[in-house]
């Protein structure tokens, strides 16, 4: 049985504005970041009995937003899907829209789908999912430093490159994960960021350039509160040795062009995970292997410019309302996470007209055990920041993704 492997480069955000659309697709992030030299490396290995199993750094996970994307292209198809990252995750690195869009490329080559379908498919589950807004596109644009002007997935939003790389970057990580979704699913946080980012993006376009980026990212990190106060004294130490350096968007971490040792100086050999890399526009590659031997294989270069979107929506959405008496399959098949297929926002939201709370009633049948309710707890939260309820269970009705 044959196995396909992808690299994707990771990418840190300096600066973003979120934006939330009806459509997936036209939903994600004005901003600024960088495409990293380091990120993810995704292998997936079909499998013939519809499970799809995946490993982050040889440990056993749920990755909900991976998982969605590999839904979206092929829900009823199992896979084995080992993701090795080169950095944390939840700190700000865009592992996982990397993981997600390293496997995507896998599955898509080998259901023979487009490597757009894939990009698509990795855009919406990192949206619905509440990683990152603007990671994807940003990664699949193919440039050192992208430029989202238009928030959302091409063609409906928009990246250009800044004219400037870095060359050497170092990456300090100074304190725990940052879980994007209880940032960006917090309304009051949501305002503060909008209302900083909108100047800070107006300064940096008008004067593109590495200064102005350090410049711009640290106001937007001061303004919108978002930095620690362990980060703000970093990059005010970094900045008086004559180093630029900002906040990673969003976690406990900063990018500088200070070396290391520099970083170490300052806060002490073992204080800090520190990461060496630099800026890339190298392409996402894709291997094609006859075994896990890893003794023959091919190699083919992922264009990054994207392809015309095919006929149709990218996430064909399905919401039906169910009975009760039908619930015991249908909640089963559910919480089986195997034949789920993401619904886009607009659809969800004519569904339940906004309701206000995403609630969980547990399931009160013993057969499903805590195991599985714990897999609904998952991918409900991966819900949260739309704001619809979507699962109740023993009522006479359910809202039920399909």
């Amino acid at each position: 049985m044959s196995m396909v492997s992808a690299f994707c480069p990771g990418h840190v955000s300096c600066i973003f504005q979120p934006v939330s659309s009806y459509d997936a697709m036209s939903s994600g992030s004005r901003g600024v970041g960088i495409r990293l030299s380091i990120g993810s490396k995704a292998c997936v290995e079909p499998r013939d009995d519809g499970v799809v199993n995946i490993w982050l750094d040889d440990v056993q996970s749920i990755a909900h937003i991976t998982r969605m994307a590999a839904q979206i292209l092929a829900p009823d198809r199992g896979f084995d899907i080992h993701i090795s990252n080169d950095l944390p995750v939840s700190q700000g690195f865009g592992m996982s829209a990397s993981g997600a869009i390293a496997a995507a490329i896998c599955i898509a080559d080998i259901t023979g789908q487009s490597r757009t379908r894939a990009f698509e498919a990795a855009h919406a589950a990192e949206v619905m999912g509440g990683g990152g807004l603007g990671d994807v596109s940003a990664i699949v644009a193919g440039r050192d430093v992208p430029v989202r002007t238009v928030a959302g997935f091409p063609p409906y939003g928009t990246v250009v490159n800044a004219d400037f790389s870095f060359p050497s970057l170092t990456l300090a990580v100074l304190g725990p994960t940052l879980e994007t979704d209880s940032v960006i699913g917090d309304s009051r946080r949501v305002a503060a960021i909008r209302d900083a980012s909108s100047s800070a993006m107006e300064d940096f376009l008008a004067d593109p350039t590495r200064d102005s980026l350090f410049e711009t990212s640290n106001r937007f990190s001061l303004d919108s509160g978002l930095e620690s106060p362990a980060i703000r004294r970093l990059i005010s130490a970094l900045n008086a040795k004559g180093y630029g350096a900002g906040m990673c968007m969003l976690g406990n971490s900063i990018f500088t062009d200070a070396p290391e040792s520099v970083v170490w100086a300052i806060l002490g050999r073992g204080h800090a995970r520190t990461y060496s890399c630099s800026s890339s526009s190298k392409e996402i590659v894709l291997n094609r292997r006859r075994s896990r031997s890893l003794v023959q294989s091919e190699q083919h270069v992922v264009a990054a410019d994207i392809e015309q979107p095919d006929a149709g929506p990218a996430v064909q959405p399905c919401v039906r309302i169910v009975h009760r008496r039908e619930g015991r399959d249908i909640i089963s098949a559910f919480l089986e996470v195997l034949r789920i297929r993401i619904v886009a926002v607009r659809h969800l939201q004519e569904a339940v007209c906004q309701a206000s709370v995403v609630r969980l009633l547990r399931c009160r049948d013993p057969d499903l055990g805590e195991r599985s309710r714990r897999y609904v707890e998952v991918l409900l939260h991966a819900f949260v920041r739309y704001d619809v309820l979507l699962l109740r269970h023993g009522s006479e009705d359910a809202l039920l993704i399909e």
